[in-house]
């Protein structure tokens, strides 16, 4: 009985291990693959930059917009597109679009 109790034990710690191994190594070679295509600048030319709304307060872009309104010039800078396009909405009242 203690040999096959020894023998159960060491397929546990085996089957245990290289699960572990496993998911160590998946997740390693996920996360080196994610940090490294996030370093390639991929970027092709467009025919314009498509800014999506969000909040802005009497005029003043909200921090979100005001994020995105600079990534947009940084592109157009970059030569990316010639135009830079904003898409919003218009509440009543709002004074600004």
């Amino acid at each position: 009985m203690g040999k096959f109790r020894t023998a159960g034990l060491v397929w546990l710690r085996r089957t245990l291990f290289g699960t572990a191994l496993v998911v160590v190594l998946v997740l390693g070679g996920t996360a080196f693959r994610v940090w490294q295509v996030a370093r390639v600048d991929d970027r092709a030319p467009a025919d314009m930059i498509v800014v999506l709304g969000a909040a802005q307060y009497n005029g003043k872009p909200s921090p979100i917009f005001e994020a995105r309104l600079r990534h947009a010039k940084q592109l157009y800078d970059a030569g990316v597109a010639k135009v830079i396009v904003t898409a919003g909405g218009n509440k009543v009242g709002d004074a600004y679009t």
